[in-house]
């Protein structure tokens, strides 16, 4: 398990011998936002003082509810978002996923309207009225100068967004998703190019598992055993092997041909991420599109595949097979 640390003007996590700087407070220069890093006037702003006031606010905003354990997830969350922030002088478009408690949705606000009244804020839920226990619109009102705010229902892995609209998307964790891989997708596809994922994981371990599946290289920070904090960036998603052909039409003859030689050797995990990208991108070329035998038989070797490589189980390896096989 690791900790979070604040030495030398800095905010570190540590786990055993591994330290990384989630923030450096001496780095004036780096620091391209309106909040400084550092001030002589003791009851100036600062970003550490914006840090501390939020964790110091933490207990009372959870009022009760399991998630008043998880303060200083809480505050890696934020660091990550300040991060952000600080690289750009103008405004960030931020999206949560999962927002019916509404205390990560109140953070958020809370350091997005700080920084800058012209960020946004898109929060999505699928539970809403008064009786499916959203408390979102509850907590977000105690932000006093919020960001742009909307919130939306929608599917969590379905949302009709716009695509590459958002600089930074979190996945909270706290709600339960049915598909965590098909939401992981959602958040890719709405995230913009070197755009950053946080996945926020609480007691999910399907979620953390499918969030590491989708991202090979990622950064993790664990302060307690059912609790996960897990990035990455859009663009450190491994791009498919390009064998496709005129009009797309080699691509799948290729892939059926490079998959059963894999499944003649033990299979990694990094080959089992670039088949399952591969597979993605079949399914979603035009050229295929109107052969509704052959999506579905990329769809069901997809999902043979991420079973496979989350649980290990040889029945996937089978189906995988028999799938490939097929006339």
């Amino acid at each position: 398990m690791g900790q979070i640390q604040f030495e030398n003007e800095k905010f570190l996590y540590k786990d055993g011998d591994s330290c990384e700087i989630l923030l450096d407070c001496r780095n004036f220069m780096g620091n391209k936002s309106r909040i400084p890093m550092h001030s002589f006037d003791s009851d100036a702003l600062t970003i550490p003082k914006l840090l501390v006031e939020c964790l110091g606010q933490h207990e009372a905003l959870c009022n009760g509810q399991e998630e008043v354990h998880n303060g200083y997830e809480t505050m890696i969350l934020n660091l990550l978002l300040i991060s952000e922030l600080i690289k750009k002088p103008f405004p960030l478009n931020v999206l949560e996923l999962g927002c019916t408690s509404g205390i990560v949705s109140c953070y958020l606000a809370t350091v997005l309207g700080i920084f800058h009244a012209e960020n946004m804020l898109c929060c999505v839920s699928d539970a809403v009225g008064n009786t499916s226990g959203n408390q979102w619109l509850d907590r977000v009102s105690l932000v006093k100068d919020p960001p742009r705010l909307t919130m939306e229902a929608a599917d969590y892995d379905d949302t009709l967004l716009e695509s590459e609209a958002f600089h930074v998307v979190f996945i909270n964790g706290t709600v339960r998703f049915e598909e965590p891989y098909r939401v992981i997708q959602e958040a890719e596809r709405l995230c913009k190019k070197g755009g950053r994922l946080v996945c926020y994981a609480c007691n999910a371990s399907l979620l953390e598992n499918s969030f590491r599946l989708k991202f090979a290289e990622r950064n993790e920070y664990t302060l307690k055993p059912d609790v996960c904090i897990l990035t990455a960036k859009k663009d450190s998603v491994e791009e498919p092997e390009n064998k496709t052909g005129k009009g797309g039409s080699l691509g799948a003859d290729a892939f059926f041909a490079e998959l059963r030689y894999d499944l003649s050797l033990p299979l990694e995990k990094e080959r089992i991420r670039l088949r399952i990208k591969q597979c993605e991108q079949l399914i979603s070329e035009n050229v295929y599109q109107e052969d509704t035998n052959l999506k579905i038989r990329l769809i069901d070797i997809k999902e043979q595949l991420i079973q496979y490589l989350l649980y290990g189980k040889a029945s996937a390896l089978e189906g995988i097979q028999a799938l490939v096989e097929r006339r």
